[in-house]
């Protein structure tokens, strides 16, 4: 568990399987990547969710993005106009945040 940001909370965990992403970087499609985004007293908030989805999002490398409550409900999907301007800071890094959100 370390520190994070707004919009995930105060505290996350990311998962990256790096196999897969390594993979996926040769033919665009990747494994997801997943934060568990934690409140202060350590209880799960939500899970944020990315993924290379071939032709899903050409404009912003392909990413998917997803949300979901604690409880699995869809909170976003998609394109989120806030997900792809928070991450347009990384483009160079295929959108991928290391410590900067």
């Amino acid at each position: 568990m370390q520190y994070g940001r707004s919009p995930h909370g105060l505290l996350h965990i990311v998962y990256v399987n790096m196999e897969g992403c390594i993979k996926g970087a040769q033919d665009l499609t990747c494994t997801p990547l997943v934060k568990e985004d934690y409140t202060a007293d350590k209880r799960l908030a939500d899970l944020t969710i990315m993924c290379k989805l071939k032709g899903c999002n050409p404009e912003y490398g392909d990413w998917f993005w997803a949300k979901y409550a604690s409880g699995g409900t869809v909170q976003k999907e998609g394109k989120p106009e806030g997900y792809i301007a928070c991450h347009m800071g990384r483009v160079g890094h295929d959108f991928i945040m290391t410590s900067d959100c």
